[in-house]
């Protein structure tokens, strides 16, 4: 029941009077009957006045009333976003369209669901972002995802509100911020500054083609991913870094680290938040071992001690990993995408600046990983506290080789051919392995993969030397015949 159009309704039947006059006359009522409600009153004041009052009075329902299996609806709000066109299949083999779009009042947000509508059949109805609405002979589902829709007809009435327009929240008003984003499978109307480029991950599902795309957003120095189950390229082409967005229908969801994420599905939509102001991520100095498991917005300093071949993702993008370490702890550092090209001249002993990056903790190692959003200085103007670890690129001699050494460079002849044995299964590597000797003493090298990802292909009898090789301590220990040695990603073989 609303006040102002009940006011409204009287003002046009007998404009002599104002809005003050009939809210006079309805307290004075409310004083002759306590407790009255002020509706009632101006309702009273309306039949006084002779008022003939229409049902469109109270004929259209609030948003946040909206309850399912609900018949001949008539509601009004704000249009908050329209989605594309999309065709679907009836089980009768004959195919319509649907459109999901939203709309808001001043109680809520709610879905509309047209059907057999086209974009451009809305479009002439006015009903258009931004623009206020009256929807008539709608009705109710609980949709999925267990909220509740308008659904219209083709042939349900769409009719614009000009004189209205100012009675409804815009679509910013819904919105909140990121920080208060902290329950999980909670929905989500946000809005954020994209800080990195979206990365889109492809995989198999149920024997088809699926896409993962996430990036990240930022609002108040608060971080969070933003993950859509699709290809953003082909429904949000225009995301990228630098730009303001709002999300309206996302879920929290737990990530890394159980970490809350915000996940778009097909009842979330994204907006460009143009008026939104862009930020910047400021970083504070870290070390190695001061990260915690996730994102850091922290900026390093470390040495590089082996650089790795260059190889292609599964995406064909360029990848490149490198070990590098400060005093507090080391790292495997993995650089994706365009980024690579930057450091096709790195070399041992450099040292690197990175800002913003994403770290994994697995079996007490650390693994870093940076895209083309991650801010990288290499050889940068080296900060006082910074005290470079020592780094060197002599060989070892694998008879020196003990538990105080982590990484090596060796050199050897191949006495062993080499070994690949295929995984049985699809998300594990083919495992490799082959034995090299060097003054008497053996050594097995193991390695997950092909041996191509690490260089050139040894034959037997063949000198080699292997930069970043592993020292694998726990097998060290062991070790009574030969030398166990692992291959990672950061290292290279190359045949003398």
């Amino acid at each position: 029941m609303d006040i102002n159009l009940l006011i409204d309704q009287i003002i046009k039947s007998k404009p002599e009077f104002t809005k003050e006059d009939i809210l006079n006359k309805a307290s004075s009522k409310r004083t002759d009957v306590p407790h009255m409600s002020e509706y009632t009153s101006i309702l009273l004041v309306a039949v006084d006045l002779g008022v003939k009052l229409s049902l469109d009075v109270a004929s259209h329902t609030k948003l946040e009333h909206l309850v399912d299996k609900l018949n001949n609806v008539k509601i009004r709000g704000r249009v908050i976003w329209v989605k594309n066109e999309k065709i679907f299949t009836r089980k009768d083999g004959t195919t319509g369209t649907y459109i999901r779009a939203c709309i808001g009042d001043s109680t809520s947000l709610s879905h509309i669901m047209f059907w057999d509508r086209s974009t451009q059949e809305l479009e002439d109805s006015n009903f258009t972002p931004g623009i206020v609405v009256e929807l008539s002979m709608g009705y109710t589902r609980k949709s999925f995802t267990g909220s509740i829709e308008i659904h219209m007809g083709p042939r349900a009435p769409i009719m614009s509100l000009p004189n209205e327009q100012d009675d409804f929240p815009h679509f910013e008003d819904f919105l909140k911020p990121l920080d208060q984003i902290q329950n999980h499978k909670e929905i989500v109307n946000s809005y954020g500054h994209v800080i990195t480029e979206p990365y889109i991950k492809v995989f198999v599902r149920e024997g088809q083609e699926a896409y993962l795309s996430r990036f990240q957003i930022i609002q108040n120095q608060n971080t969070k991913n933003v993950v859509i189950w699709d290809d953003i390229k082909q429904i949000y082409p225009w995301i990228k870094k630098g730009i303001s967005i709002a999300i309206f229908n996302g879920v929290s969801k737990p990530g890394l680290n159980d970490e809350i994420e915000i996940h778009i599905g097909k009842t979330s939509h994204i907006l460009h938040h143009k008026d939104a102001s862009p930020e910047e991520l400021i970083f504070t100095s870290s070390s190695l071992s001061s990260l915690n498991d996730g994102f850091n917005p922290k900026s390093i300093y470390v040495s590089i001690d082996a650089i790795g071949k260059i190889r292609q993702s599964a995406q064909g993008k360029q990848v490149l990993s490198i070990h590098g370490l400060d005093i507090s702890s080391d790292a495997t550092i993995t650089f994706m995408g365009d980024i690579v090209t930057n450091f096709k001249t790195l070399s041992l002993s450099d040292t690197i600046k990175i800002s913003g990056l994403n770290l994994k903790i697995r079996k007490q190692e650390n693994y870093l990983f940076c895209d083309d959003a991650t801010n990288i200085e290499l050889n940068p103007t080296i900060p006082e506290e910074f005290i470079p670890p020592s780094t060197s690129d002599h060989l070892t001699e694998i008879s020196n080789i003990s538990t105080q050494h982590k990484i090596v460079n060796i050199t050897g002849k191949v006495v062993k051919d080499i070994s690949e044995t295929p995984s049985q299964f699809d998300n594990l590597q083919t495992q490799g392995e082959f034995y090299i000797e060097q003054d008497k003493n053996p050594v097995k090298i193991s390695y997950n993969g092909i041996i191509t990802d690490f260089g050139e292909k040894p034959k037997l009898n063949d000198n080699i030397q292997i930069n970043g090789a592993y020292v694998d301590t726990n097998s060290l220990v062991d070790a009574l015949h030969y030398l166990p040695l692992k291959l990672k990603a950061y290292s290279k073989v190359s045949v003398l």
